[in-house]
């Protein structure tokens, strides 16, 4: 708990921190509890300050954020995909996820949606597919490819539902934009950087953790999350983030990596965000600022549906995930195979072909639930034979139930 520093004001208007007392300057503070003044709505309960349980709330609103790989390798999974959208919306407004009449869960009655693509362009070098110095930018996708029958043009920023409101139009919609176009999104797949900059405002907010920094992005510049995407985070609602994807993250924090003249970033371009992992963000970069985009970080939920060997896979959700048995698991190393030249394969799906291991996306949510989010991991390699939704399903069912504890968690925030 950080120390509340309080002004005295005096003839030189000296700011001055002094030890976090009960004080009549700070009427809303509360009590005094080892030197530290607790919240609003904390007691002091063994020496630290908790939520009362008596002015802890739950809550039924939800900000969802889905991020879609947008590079070329994912037109199937994207189908599988947005086929599941619709059974998942219903089940997670109505909280009847068997859909025989009676809810297994607490219903949505307040929902947001926003979809992003891993596309943050290339700052500016000239690459196939990345053509922009920014890509999508972090910016919720607006627009449905003009291939996709019954879908309009251009769409609002994000997609609002609330209870009563038609739950089959909602699905069709966020299908619409979650197909992304042509999917010829930059090959370097940031999905990381993007999810962070769509969510992160400018400033602290009524709705960040205390103490939160804004972090800056390319160029200088900073999220959109009290811009262009204000109205989307709500400091009553859950936040969920769903990604999907077939590669690891390659959100680049030395743009030079881009240079394929680089003197100091040798090799095949594609091979660059394995190679040369010093040139990317630290993973604790996505764990502190994800984490801080709530007040309290039970209200966080990250859940990654990529190439992860099926065997490391809990069974149900709300089976924890081990995640220092994923990250050691050979096929989740991220390398050069010797034999082939080509980056090492982590699974493989007899429809979507081979993917890499998402190792660094899994270490930011193995971070996340140390600092009390829930996350969850689940595969999209089904066996051949197998049908092709297998794999989509358990994602979106572990969704629902970490979205419910979520909900479910009290705090006095």
């Amino acid at each position: 708990m950080t120390s509340h520093c309080y002004r005295i004001r005096s003839a030189l208007l000296v700011l001055v921190c002094i030890a976090c007392t009960e004080s009549r300057d700070a009427p809303d503070a509360g009590p005094s509890c080892e030197g530290v003044v607790c919240r609003e709505r904390e007691v002091c309960e063994l020496g630290a300050c908790r939520c009362d349980p008596a002015q802890s709330t739950t809550t039924d609103a939800l900000d969802l954020v889905l991020m879609m790989d947008s590079s070329g390798s994912l037109e199937a999974e994207q189908t599988r995909f947005v086929a599941a959208l619709p059974r998942f919306f219903r089940a997670l407004t109505s909280g009847d996820h068997d859909e025989d009449g009676t809810p297994e869960h607490t219903p949505v009655r307040s929902l947001h949606v926003g979809v992003v693509t891993s596309d943050m362009g290339s700052a500016g070098f000239p690459i196939p597919t990345c053509g922009t110095e920014f890509g999508d930018d972090g910016r919720f996708v607006r627009s449905a490819s003009a291939s996709l029958g019954g879908c309009p043009a251009t769409y609002p920023t994000f997609f609002e539902f609330a209870a009563g409101d038609d739950v089959s139009a909602l699905a069709n919609d966020v299908s619409c934009v979650a197909q992304t176009e042509h999917l010829e999104g930059c090959g370097f797949e940031q999905p990381l950087e993007s999810v962070l900059k769509a969510l992160s405002p400018a400033v602290p907010t009524e709705w960040t953790a205390e103490g939160f920094e804004p972090p800056t992005f390319l160029d200088g510049t900073l999220g959109h999350g009290a811009g262009m995407h204000a109205g989307f985070s709500r400091r009553d609602a859950v936040l969920a983030i769903l990604l999907l994807t077939d590669e690891d993250d390659c959100s680049v924090s030395d743009v030079e990596l881009f240079d394929q003249t680089s003197p100091r970033y040798g090799g095949e371009l594609s091979f660059r965000c394995v190679a040369h992992q010093s040139a990317l963000h630290p993973f604790a970069r996505y764990v502190g600022g994800l984490a801080s985009l709530r007040r309290h970080p039970g209200r966080v939920v990250l859940g990654v549906l990529a190439g992860i060997p099926a065997e490391v896979i809990p069974s149900a959700p709300g089976e924890p995930e081990d995640y220092d048995w994923i990250l050691t698991h050979p096929d989740m190393q991220s390398a050069i195979d010797a034999t082939t030249g080509r980056i090492r394969h982590s699974c493989e799906d007899a429809a979507l072909g081979a993917t890499h291991p998402p190792a660094r996306i899994v270490q930011v949510a193995q971070g996340l639930s140390y600092s009390g989010a829930r996350t969850f991991v689940r595969t999209m390699c089904s066996a051949e034979g197998a049908p092709a939704e297998i794999h989509v399903q358990p994602a979106l069912d572990a969704l629902l139930f970490e979205v419910d504890r979520a909900m479910a968690t009290p705090t006095c925030d």
